[in-house]
């Protein structure tokens, strides 16, 4: 038993060095590669955190939006009271109200000093969320730009090539929480869109990951019409359901039996469309979710699904 043991230590002892070895005589080019995958890494990260926060101002101009119109509401009939009652006295006691009936068309908000401060504050309020959101969308850009020239920098120390769509053609203000999260019994992500160094071999991956086990339900991330529903090629199985503006989904490694929808079918967001495999070239159940704006050479041309996502 001990004999076993020190033979594993000793074991365990040489793989380290061995590793040390291999670190040391690493070469320039794969320690740069390994830089730029760090910075790639950690500017999708940053993305994600200004995409969230933009969805938290837009929830937050949505929420002062409606106090608005609701103030405006109530001063709408207040003002219609006002002006059925104006009407009724001018028409029992003749012209000597016609002042005031005039004056009845002016919105009630305006005479009360209350509400017309607080529509004030709201519409403040208003205008401040909207630079914040601006300076929000600037700096989201910046990133994306930052990402490409990162992106572009790994495929020349690589010599792989991997083009992302392009999504400045997209209205992404209407688009920023189009997709709801396809998987709603896991938020584990295992692996996420980028490049990776998979098993000392660097590739970029074109969706995320879901953790998850097999046979838990996937779901349509919003309304579509399923344009496949089969064999892929790396995938096993795969859905793949269009949306407006030309967005596609892409839902991959489900077994056959997996699948519940067909082409052709319309669906809506949050029905259910498949169930989670393991086909294709895969490590394990889990759900590859992709985002593409369209296909070239028979490959879907894929996107940052953060960009689309709720969160």
């Amino acid at each position: 038993m001990l004999r076993r043991r020190m033979g594993l230590l000793c074991g365990i002892l040489a793989i380290l060095a061995a590793g040390r070895a291999h670190a040391g005589n690493a070469s320039p080019a794969r320690e740069s590669v390994h830089i730029l995958l760090t910075q790639e890494r950690q500017l999708q990260e940053q993305v994600k955190v200004v995409h969230r926060q933009i969805l938290d101002v837009n929830e937050k101009l949505k929420q002062i939006d409606e106090r608005i119109s609701e103030q405006s509401g109530q001063a709408s009939t207040y003002s219609l009271q006002n002006q059925q009652t104006v009407k009724a006295m001018t028409e029992k006691y003749s012209i000597v109200y016609l002042p005031l009936a005039m004056a009845s068309q002016i919105p009630v908000w305006s005479w009360n000093w209350e509400e017309r401060e607080q529509k004030k504050s709201q519409l403040a309020l208003r205008e401040q969320a909207i630079k914040e959101k601006e300076q929000l969308q600037t700096t989201e850009k910046q990133l994306r730009e930052k990402l490409r020239t990162v992106s572009d920098s790994i495929m020349k120390a690589t010599g792989k090539v991997q083009k992302e769509g392009s999504i400045d053609n997209l209205d992404l203000e209407k688009l920023a929480s189009l997709l709801a999260w396809p998987v709603p019994v896991s938020k584990e992500v295992t692996s996420d869109y980028g490049w990776r160094n998979l098993n000392g071999n660097v590739e970029f991956h074109t969706g995320i990951d879901v953790a998850a086990d097999l046979g838990d339900p996937i779901h349509a991330s919003a309304d579509g019409v399923v344009l496949f529903a089969g064999s892929a090629q790396g995938f096993g199985n795969w859905i793949v359901i269009r949306h407006e503006q030309g967005l596609m989904t892409i839902y991959g490694h489900m077994f056959r039996n997996g699948i519940q929808v067909k082409p052709g079918q319309t669906v809506r967001k949050g029905d259910l469309i498949g169930k989670v495999g393991s086909a294709g070239q895969s490590y394990g159940p889990h759900l590859h979710f992709a985002v593409a704006t369209g296909m070239k050479s028979g490959s879907m041309v894929t996107v940052n699904p953060w960009s689309f996502l709720e969160q």
